[in-house]
C-alpha cells in the first residue's frame, strides 16, 4: 500500500513539474526572455527539413483518399459529392494530424536526441555555469520555433495533398472533368476550416516541441537515456496529438 501511494504521489509531482515548466516556458515566450538567434536557426531548420516528408506523405495521402473516396461513393459519384468529401477530410483532418504526426517522427526525436545529448555531455551544466537559463537558451525558442512553422508546413501539406488528388482526377478517373473538380474544390474550402486546422497545427507544435525539449532536458545519463529520451518523446507527442485532435474536433463539431 506504500508503495502505491509512493507511485500516486510520484505521478502527480511529475505531474505537477510540466506544468510549472511549461507555465514558465510560457512566461518567458510572452515577456521575450528567450534567446532570439536559437528561435530564428530552428524556425529555419525546421521548416526545410520537414518538407521533404510533408511533400512525400500529403501526396500520396491525398492520391489514395481520392481513389477510395470514389471507389465508395459507387453510383454517386460526382465532381461535387467527390470534392467535398477531399476538402473536408484533407482540410480538417488528414492535413493537420498527418503534418503533426510526421513532424513529430522528424523533429521530436532529433530535438530529444540533440538536448538529451546535450545532457549526457555535460553542455546544460556549461550553461547553467555561465548563468545561461537552459530553458530560455532551448525550451521556450525552440517550442515557439516549431509553433511558428506548423501553419505553414500546413498549408504546403494540403497543397500538396490537393495536387496528388488533382492528379489521380487527370489521370485515373478520367470520367471526371478536372477543371470542374477544381472549381468545385476551391468552393467547398471555408475560412472557419482553415482556421479549424490552423488551431489544430499550433497545439501539435506545442505538444511536439514542448515534449521534446522537456524530456530531453530531464533525461538519464549516457546512451540508454537519449535512446529512451527520442523513443518517448515520439510516443508522447505522437499520443498527445491524437487527444488534441479529438479535443479540437468534438468541440466545433
Amino acid at each position: 500500500m506504500q508503495k502505491f501511494y509512493g507511485s500516486v504521489t510520484n505521478f502527480y509531482a511529475s505531474v505537477g513539474r510540466v506544468f510549472i515548466y511549461l507555465f514558465q516556458s510560457f512566461v518567458d515566450a510572452i515577456l521575450l526572455k528567450f534567446y532570439k538567434k536559437v528561435f530564428f536557426e530552428h524556425l529555419l531548420t525546421a521548416f526545410i527539413f520537414s518538407l521533404p516528408v510533408v511533400f512525400l506523405t500529403s501526396f500520396f495521402t491525398g492520391a489514395v483518399l481520392t481513389l477510395q473516396t470514389y471507389s465508395g461513393l459507387g453510383d454517386f459519384a460526382s465532381v461535387a459529392s467527390l470534392s467535398n468529401v477531399i476538402v473536408l477530410s484533407i482540410v480538417k483532418e488528414l492535413g493537420p494530424v498527418i503534418t503533426g504526426l510526421m513532424i513529430s517522427g522528424k523533429l521530436a526525436s532529433s530535438l530529444a536526441a540533440e538536448i538529451a545529448t546535450m545532457k549526457t555531455s555535460d553542455q546544460i551544466n556549461a550553461l547553467k555555469t555561465l548563468s545561461i537559463n537552459p530553458r530560455k537558451f532551448l525550451t521556450t525558442p525552440i517550442t515557439l520555433a516549431v509553433i511558428c512553422v506548423m501553419p505553414f508546413l500546413l498549408i504546403f501539406s494540403d497543397v500538396i495533398g490537393f495536387f496528388g488528388s488533382f492528379v489521380v482526377v487527370k489521370f485515373k478517373i478520367t470520367q471526371l472533368s478536372t477543371n470542374i473538380y477544381i472549381v468545385s474544390v476551391m468552393e467547398h474550402i471555408t475560412i472557419r476550416n482553415l482556421l479549424i486546422s490552423c488551431l489544430k497545427v499550433v497545439l501539435f507544435g506545442l505538444c511536439i516541441a514542448f515534449t521534446a525539449c522537456y524530456v530531453g532536458v530531464n533525461s538519464k545519463e549516457g546512451s540508454i537515456g537519449v535512446g529512451m529520451a527520442t523513443t518517448n518523446s515520439v510516443v508522447i507527442s505522437s499520443i498527445l496529438i491524437l487527444v488534441c485532435n479529438y479535443i479540437i474536433t468534438s468541440m466545433f463539431f
